[in-house]
């Protein structure tokens, strides 16, 4: 490989990894903002995340989300593990269309608006209904990367130490993730007065902020955003000083601090056996 093309191989996965991190931020920062956002209006604490669609926070919720759902499309992670159709492809393809639609489908409300496109089409249940389905594609697709495509495996060239608590940090977000999907399942299936409570609660809102918020770790984790959990960098036990001009140049600090090769051998004269020899010849 060319030193241009290391260049180029070098920007591309610097870009990667901003991104990684934007999406990390923009997890970490969505419940945030509309939490203070309902609170500093007056309007309080909504009953989930997806009733701010309703709210003067919309674009917010809508441009975030979206933001999500095209990060993830076009995520495919050459460092995950496949397992069969569980590819890295496959899951945050279906985790990417199920935050656009989160964002493009409303969920139900009570409040007196103008029905959305979807809803003036296939009325406000059953467009609740989808709204249902894009957020459990949404969940699973948090759980499954954390659990499978984020988890690292045993690689020599990393801190072991390092890789231990950031595979202990995916496979624990992605087990309370799946705890979460549970909780907002009890929701569901909970009788009216039982979600009336709930709703005055925000029980929705803050058992999906934990998801989201734990989703958006893991990405900064993976993004090397994290430096308590970044590989250390480890300095080698020798270096080359006479090293080909290709080769990466180091500074003379930098080499006169770490340990040097022995001193190399040098047959510049006759070795006594060969001098006797040629005495004896003479």
């Amino acid at each position: 490989m060319t030193r241009d093309q290391q260049t180029h191989h070098h920007g591309m996965v610097l870009s990667y990894q901003t991104m990684r991190q934007g999406l990390g931020y923009i997890g970490l920062a969505l419940p945030v903002v509309l939490l203070l956002g309902g609170l500093l209006s007056g309007t309080g604490i909504e009953a989930s995340i997806s009733h701010y669609y309703y709210t003067a926070y919309s674009d917010i919720f809508v441009g975030a989300l979206c933001a999500i759902g095209l990060f993830l499309i076009g995520s495919y992670g050459p460092d995950s593990v496949a397992f069969g159709f569980l590819s890295h492809k496959n899951i945050t393809r279906l985790g990417g269309i199920g935050a656009i639609g989160l964002a493009l489908v409303p969920t139900h409300t009570t409040k007196l608006v103008e029905c959305s496109f979807v809803q003036c089409i296939m009325g406000v249940q059953r467009g609740s209904d989808l709204h249902h389905v894009f957020a459990a594609l949404f969940f699973i697709n948090m759980a499954l990367s954390c659990l499978l495509l984020f988890s690292e495996r045993a690689d020599s060239s990393a801190d072991p130490e390092r890789q231990r608590q950031r595979n202990r940090l995916y496979i624990g977000s992605g087990l309370i993730i799946i705890l979460a999907m549970g909780a907002l399942y009890t929701y569901r299936i909970s009788p009216d007065h039982v979600k009336a409570v709930m709703d005055a609660n925000s029980y929705q809102f803050w058992i999906e902020s934990i998801g989201v918020w734990l989703f958006g770790l893991c990405w900064l984790v993976k993004g090397d955003a994290i430096a308590l959990l970044r590989d250390r960098e480890t300095l080698p036990d020798a270096v080359n000083l006479d090293c080909a001009p290709a080769r990466p140049r180091i500074s003379l600090a930098y080499a006169r601090s770490m340990q040097k090769l022995p001193e190399p051998v040098f047959i510049g004269a006759a070795m006594p056996e060969m001098q006797k020899s040629a005495r004896h010849r003479a």
